[in-house]
């Protein structure tokens, strides 16, 4: 093992970063991982990584136990303050965004960059992928790694998450039927984690399908699938609002109540639109909203200051561009994102060309959070990698962390060792013997 020679001021954990930077003392076990797989016939490792082969990263990703308490913290702070009245102005709600029909959102993502001041908040996820590949991976872990019991226990705690969802909505009761839907979904990056769903909902006895929005029909008050009535939809498509023609169906399910959906359009507008940074970013604005002093210092130490881009802005913005991070509103995976300081001046009118002369904001800048490294050896050279931190929760409550190395502008699973990692907290005992070793 490596030796591990700095710890905290308490003497009692190793340090974060010095394990990040040397520690190769943990790894993720092939044989382990491929038998975390084999069960669900597809979705085996071999061919996963014959199309993906570094969807997984070989070794963890140390996290201060500080750190990952100010993340959980905050998360249950996110969920209380956008539950208050007034947290979405009503003219960002379309008809089918106000339609709340109880649901929560199953598997929201929270990710997440860490700095000399704590954790700090980068966006918030609806339809947060990864997970259930990553608590697979996790369990594969080399070594007398002690996980937590959310790791643990995962799979257990989804379902009774889709669970909750259901009678969110229903009262009482399981569905019958669920469909995974995503648009082509054989084609998506991240499929073999939708046969990963599909296996786990079988099991508590579910029927699960997976299919595009396409393929569903909406007759006599029912959302069906061939000759299947389908209770309730797990959305991963990015189509948040339902809007494109395709899911004409889902819409109207949707909108009558006629199955459970989770995440759906009124959870993305209230939580995932990146117009809530902005909020989320502002005292004066919690403050009127009625967030109270405590919740309102948690949120500005986790949440970087993020505006909304208007047109006399414009010069300010370029001429300190480096310090800020620009994104759509409604973007996902890193698309039409970019760093200030990698902006040319083409990228940058493309921007100003979506946004609207009235004020409405498409686009938003954040303060730009550097991304942490975690070094690994690739090819006998010690590399750093970046990484972010993606914490999967329900209801404020954090069910599992894990984190996404790569190299490059944006995560993007297709870096030598990187992939998803595994995350540890300082305090478990692999960590403290790993110096001592």
């Amino acid at each position: 093992m490596t030796p591990i020679g700095s710890y905290r001021d308490d003497m009692t954990h190793p340090d974060a970063n010095t394990l990040n930077a040397t520690c190769d003392c943990i790894k993720t076990d092939a044989t382990g991982l491929a038998g975390a797989f084999d069960a669900v016939g597809p979705a085996s490792l071999d061919a996963i990584l014959a199309t993906r082969p570094h969807l997984f990263a070989p070794l963890p990703l140390f996290i201060d136990d500080a750190d990952l308490a100010a993340m959980r913290t905050a998360i249950a702070v996110l969920d209380r303050v956008a539950a208050l009245p007034g947290f979405v102005p009503d003219d960002e709600l379309d008809p089918l965004a106000r339609e709340d029909h109880g649901p929560h959102g199953a598997l929201m993502g929270y990710d997440f960059h860490l700095s000399a001041d704590g954790p700090k908040l980068i966006e918030i996820n609806t339809n947060a992928g990864g997970a259930l590949l990553a608590a697979r991976m996790i369990g594969a872990l080399e070594g007398a790694v002690t996980l937590p019991p959310q790791h643990t226990q995962f799979e257990d705690a989804l379902i009774d998450t889709f669970r909750e969802e259901w009678r969110a909505q229903r009262g009482a009761g399981e569905p019958g039927a669920v469909a995974i839907v995503d648009a082509a979904p054989t084609e998506q990056f991240l499929y073999p984690e939708f046969l990963l769903y599909q296996a786990l909902f079988e099991r508590v006895g579910w029927r699960a399908v997976i299919a595009a929005p396409e393929a569903f029909r909406f007759d006599d008050g029912a959302l069906r699938l061939g000759d299947d009535v389908i209770d309730l939809v797990y959305l991963r498509s990015t189509d948040f609002g339902l809007q494109a023609p395709e899911s004409a169906a889902l819409r109207d399910a949707y909108a009558s109540g006629a199955a459970v959906f989770t995440p759906n359009p009124h959870l993305h507008t209230r939580l995932a639109n990146k117009r809530r940074l902005v909020t989320l970013s502002d005292d004066d604005a919690l403050a009127a909203l009625g967030a109270t002093p405590k919740d309102r210092a948690v949120l500005a130490r986790v949440v970087p200051r993020t505006r909304c881009l208007l047109p006399e802005q414009q010069p300010a913005l370029w001429s300190n561009r480096r310090g800020w991070f620009f994104k759509p509103v409604a973007g996902f995976g890193s698309r039409a994102a970019y760093r200030g300081d990698k902006l040319t001046q083409g990228k940058w009118r493309e921007i100003w060309d979506s946004v609207d002369p009235d004020g409405r904001c498409a686009y938003v800048a954040q303060a730009l959070i550097p991304p942490p490294e975690r070094h690994v050896t690739i090819d006998g050279v010690r590399t750093p990698l970046k990484f972010d931190v993606r914490a999967i929760a329900y209801r404020g409550q954090v069910q599992l962390f894990f984190a996404r190395l790569y190299q490059g502008q944006t995560t993007n699973m297709r870096t030598q060792s990187g992939g998803f990692a595994a995350v540890l907290p300082t305090s478990d005992p692999c960590c403290v013997a790993a110096n001592a070793s």
